[in-house]
């Protein structure tokens, strides 16, 4: 910060000095000095000399009249060596010299004794020196000063306020930390800096809730004051007293009866402007001016801020560092936002610019406030010394789908995984545990090793615990010790050396179990049902206010798991499908009619079938759960498999045969090649996984999963993997790879190819989300509408903010009543599907707003007036088939 602030003090000097104004005018001048100097060799003769008629400025400096100077260049630099050398005696700082036009010729002379160029005007040149030996505090630009004002406020609802250390105006009162911006610095980073280098409080910025446009100030140019809300990371004050004489945490109300505040208009407005956009929040609407007059000159201001909203329920404000966005929480239908808290609603959604979407995770910030963060202790690390860029940025996001057009918005992103610069973790504040639930997986035990060495060598964590057999371990057995040395080979053996369950999962006997252990981080490895499991533990954690990081690492050899590229285990799992392939193909073509039939592991998924097959190019047909087949008939399993035959040569010798006998070779490999250690592949991949999840954990972050999305380890919210599964595309490019690999037939009418495209099609580029058919009889498309405050639209699919199970539910009760009714029927059913509809939202949301319903029915008119009729309508075109239908708060 530099010594000379807003209230400057070099104000009246120029404007006096500027008029030719005598010395005798000012309040602070200096008393002449007469010093009596011997001259050498006459004893009897003196010489008097005076020190340069000057004035005291309000930082401990000094301001030399331009008027009284010395003419002759001698006289000058006698008296102007003897001022400095008396100004230094009296603990002076800075020295301002304003040399005119007509007293050029002393320029030189008083750079020869050290001064320096500052600015310069068409009358006048100003020259400064700095007298201790430190580092010079004066303003470094005479032209428009840029100053930032730090309003912040902790949980407790005091403000941060300090006492200036320069003898100014208000130099005994408590006020807002303010200060210059530096040169190529901005204005938020300016704010953050100012604030931690005069109290040591660490920042974030939020927002700049208004500025103040003053003229006529220091070196008689304009200012520009920025009042800047930041929200504090640490709480501990450490002044700089260099800056400040004092700083402290003041409540709110005992700050409001201030003074300051009370008596000068200005900063009254300043801090108003403040507390109103820390309780209520601002919109990103026009600046609003106002003309105010300040106490500390009397001068009129322009103070600019920014309009709040009427206090509602329906709007807040969340802003992340350096980016003005919007927050929303997914789970109502229309923008519908709650109390300024993060975690008031379901799920934590930023919209920003462009159709940028950032589905974000909960962070220890959310809900408990004041908590103190450390510097990552990786930064003295030998091992990353030499990473170029290790920490990754805060704002950084990883885009979920990597293939866009021009015209495309920036959709769905998330979290970029990695080491922050700051950690909410000392390291022997840690006590870990770490718990795998489900089906066994190649890559457990590589993942807990992983874990393990990650905090003991990146972190210095010493206190890590499993927990014996899955969740039912937490409450029903003990702890097993974890260590690097424990651990150092395990990635070796198949399995999990913790062991697993299936069920066990009571949340209440869990947390209290976290709770009675001192346990602050839980790492839970599983597979979609032990994630949502994760995410109810997470809660419940969270309804409890305790610091606990819940980090989920996603296990399924099915690859079935949303969102994320692949599971860990997978590639394993291919590879050791080979074997049994291999054997098929071997026992088939030994023998006359043989066929091997091999079983993989994929009840709803048919990714291992899928990409075994393309590994192996061995296989005549690969059957997978997302492409129905019939056996019998024109088309069907056994026409093909015959074809086959006969194509290969095995038939010949029995073609006139009517009956063949058939050898079948059938091969189940399922537990063999899940019980296996992982491969490499695997391994480098539960290595990433379980850094990821570390580091997320010590940076404060919960309640979230890890993996990558299009090759970036990212932080993936709970219900992004636990609300749908991962299924193969039959439409998709990978299964027609596969039909021309295997020659096989697609087994589906040109129909249900049809249907299967207009399912698994994309959205326009003008839609965030993909669209998705309900049910194939009647009903077309469901969105939801969302409407940001803007005015502007954007289609969220509603099938994404359903479980698995309220989808089945919702499709079986719809088909049943579809297929149970006449074509006539049918339409009317449609009235009762959206009454159930809205009433599964309301189920699952809380609300219910706006729907945007999308009918395709032959004889819509009928179903349309009968909506009419029932006043569920309220805008309809008629002589569209696709006809969309509104429905409002009022209707239901």
């Amino acid at each position: 910060m530099s010594l000379y602030s807003y209230n400057d003090p070099l104000l009246t000097f120029h404007q006096e000095a500027g008029k030719g104004g005598s010395s005798h005018t000012h309040t602070h001048m200096l008393k002449k000095t007469v010093i009596h100097v011997m001259t050498p060799n006459v004893s009897s003769q003196t010489t008097t000399m005076e020190l340069l008629d000057a004035w005291n400025d309000d930082y401990n400096g000094v301001v030399i009249n331009p008027n009284s100077l010395p003419l002759s260049a001698n006289a000058f630099v006698s008296a102007l060596r003897i001022s400095l050398s008396y100004w230094k005696s009296k603990g002076k700082k800075g020295v301002w010299l304003k040399i005119l036009l007509e007293q050029a010729e002393l320029v030189p002379i008083a750079i020869q004794e050290g001064f320096n160029y500052h600015h310069a005007e068409s009358g006048y040149v100003m020259l400064t020196y700095w007298i201790p030996d430190e580092v010079c505090l004066l303003p470094s630009s005479p032209s428009h000063q840029i100053g930032v004002c730090g309003f912040v406020i902790n949980h407790k609802r005091e403000v941060l306020v300090v006492k200036e250390k320069c003898p100014c105006n208000c130099s005994d009162m408590w006020k807002l930390p303010t200060g210059y911006v530096n040169k190529s610095e901005d204005i938020h980073s300016g704010a953050v800096r100012e604030v931690r280098e005069e109290t040591g409080i660490d920042t974030v910025f939020l927002e700049i809730v208004a500025f103040r446009h003053a003229h006529l100030m220091a070196f008689e140019n304009s200012d520009l004051l920025f009042i800047c809300m930041l929200k504090p990371m640490s709480f501990d004050i450490k002044i700089d007293e260099k800056e400040i004489q004092a700083a402290k945490w003041m409540d709110i109300d005992e700050f409001m009866g201030e003074g300051f505040y009370v008596e000068d208009p200005m900063y009254k407005k300043v801090i108003d402007i403040c507390i109103e956009a820390h309780e209520d929040g601002y919109t990103s609407g026009g600046y609003i001016g106002e003309q105010l007059p300040s106490k500390l000159d009397g001068k009129l201001s322009h103070l600019l801020s920014i309009p709040s909203l009427p206090n509602s329920d329906h709007l807040v404000n969340y802003h992340l560092p350096r980016h003005t966005v919007r927050v929303l929480r997914v789970g109502f239908c229309r923008v519908r936002m709650g109390s300024n808290s993060v975690i008031d609603q379901k799920h934590k959604v930023v919209v920003g610019e462009g159709g940028y979407v950032l589905e974000d995770v909960p962070h220890f910030s959310d809900y408990i406030p004041d908590l103190p963060t450390h510097s990552n202790q990786l930064q003295d690390n030998p091992a990353y010394s030499v990473v170029k860029q290790y920490f990754v940025n805060e704002d950084d996001t990883v885009t979920q789908k990597i293939v866009v057009h021009k015209k495309s918005p920036k959709g769905i992103h998330f979290r970029r995984a990695g080491p922050r610069q700051k950690v909410w973790f000392e390291s022997d504040e840690v006590h870990a545990c770490i718990v795998t639930c489900g089906g066994l997986c190649p890559g457990l035990n590589t993942v807990i090793r992983e874990i393990v060495c990650g905090l003991h060598y990146m972190y210095g964590v010493k206190k890590v615990e499993g927990i014996d057999g899955g969740y039912r371990g937490f409450y029903a057995r003990n702890t097993i010790s974890l260590n690097p040395k424990i651990v150092n080979d395990i990635h070796k053996r198949g399995g999990t050396i913790l062991g697993t369950s299936r069920g066990g999962h009571d949340t209440s006997k869990i947390v209290d179990s976290i709770q009675d252990r001192g346990i602050n981080q839980v790492y839970i490895i599983g597979g979609d049902g032990t994630q949502r499991g994760a995410s109810v533990i997470f809660e419940e954690i969270k309804r409890r206010g305790l610091k606990v990081s819940v980090a989920g690492i996603p296990k399924t050899i099915d690859n079935d798991i949303p969102v994320i590229d692949r599971s860990f285990g997978f590639d394993t799992a291919v590879e050791e499908a080979q074997r049994a392939i291999n054997a098929a193909h071997v026992e088939a073509c030994s023998i006359e009619n043989g066929i091997g039939v091999v079983k993989l592991m994929g009840r709803y998924s048919g990714f291992i079938a899928m990409y075994a097959t393309l590994a192996s190019r061995d296989v005549d047909c690969c059957l997978i759960p997302e492409s129905p087949f019939y056996l019998e008939g024109p088309g069907g399993l056994f026409e093909y498999i015959e074809k086959r035959l006969k194509e290969n040569g095995h038939l010949d010798h029995f073609a006139k045969l009517k009956k063949m006998a058939i050898n079948l070779k059938y091969i189940d490999p399922t537990y063999m090649i899940r019980a296996v250690p992982s491969n490499a592949s695997d391994n480098v991949y539960c290595t990433l996984l379980a850094q990821s999840a570390v580091h997320g954990a010590m940076a404060g972050y919960t309640g979230f999963t890890v993996g990558p999305v299009n090759g970036r380890h990212s932080y993936i919210p709970f219900y992004r993997i636990t609300e749908r599964q991962n299924n193969v595309v039959i439409t998709d490019r990978m299964w027609a790879r596969l039909l021309s690999s295997t020659n096989q037939p697609s087994f589906l009418s040109s129909k249900d190819v049809e249907d299967r495209r207009g399912q698994d099609c994309q959205a326009t580029d003008e839609e965030i989300f993909s669209e998705d058919i309900l049910v194939n009889k009647g009903i077309s498309f469901i969105f939801i509408l969302m409407v940001n405050k803007q005015g502007q639209t954007r289609l969220a699919q509603y099938y994404e903010y359903l479980t698995l199970e309220e989808r089945r539910a919702l499709e079986g009760e719809i088909v049943r009543k579809c297929l149970a009714r006449t074509e006539q029927q049918n339409e009317l059913a449609i009235l009762e599907f959206i009454h159930l509809l809205v009433e599964t939202m309301d189920r699952h949301f809380g609300n219910v707003c706006e729907l945007d319903i999308m009918f395709h029915l032959e004889k819509a008119h009928f179903m349309l007036e009968e909506m009419v009729m029932n006043g569920c309508v309220v805008e309809t075109s008629k002589s569209n088939i696709l006809a969309p239908i509104q429905l409002m708060d009022k209707t239901y």
